[in-house]
């Protein structure tokens, strides 16, 4: 399922988490918001609703400090085969967080808080060209450490929303290989 949920500038987080109850599969901001809100739902008594798991394709963390990838594809106008520069990263982050907080906002960086808040199994699908690569990385090896149960899959030669974005045969298989990984993860 997935729903609308409201934008920044006009609204400011937390408004998507709060709009975004009922998301359970999202890819890249949509990422962000469907983690945010399973973290909400952690501990509370939402029945009938069962969050089994989570998967996050490409979410959209940030942090202040520069990652491998966002050093590596950053400095590029815009990265063949992906849809997402670190300038127009930064102007989301800038655009959507509460005035005056920075990008190691929990709601940006999910390792800046005090705990990892994910019982359900998490996957998380990773562009191996995206400069978001090394932040997905880092959240699936920090749920690893906390005990949690996440798969992780990387996805070569690919960008940013390139399962959305481009038509060619090549990625037109690698979104089918994607595909046959969902129907995988949510069929256990």
């Amino acid at each position: 399922m997935s729903i609308n949920y409201r934008l920044a500038p006009e609204t400011r987080l937390p408004c998507a988490y709060e709009d975004g109850i009922s998301i359970l599969i999202r890819r890249s901001a949509s990422g962000n918001v469907a983690y945010n809100v399973t973290t909400r739902l952690v501990g509370s008594n939402c029945k009938p609703l069962c969050v089994k798991g989570t998967i996050l394709i490409q979410p959209f963390f940030g942090g202040e400090a520069r990652t491998g990838s966002e050093k590596q594809y950053g400095t590029q106008q815009q990265l063949p085969n992906s849809a997402l520069t670190l300038s127009a990263s930064d102007t989301y982050w800038r655009l959507s967080l509460p005035l005056g907080a920075n990008r190691e906002h929990p709601w940006c960086n999910p390792l800046a808080g005090n705990e990892l808040r994910v019982d359900q199994r998490v996957m998380v699908c990773i562009s191996e060209m995206d400069i978001l690569k090394d932040r997905n990385l880092e959240f699936c090896n920090a749920l690893a450490t906390a005990g949690k149960r996440v798969e992780k899959v990387v996805y070569k030669g690919v960008g940013h929303a390139f399962q959305v974005l481009h038509t060619s045969h090549f990625f037109q298989m690698k979104t089918q290989e994607m595909m046959s990984h969902l129907n995988a993860f949510s069929n256990q």
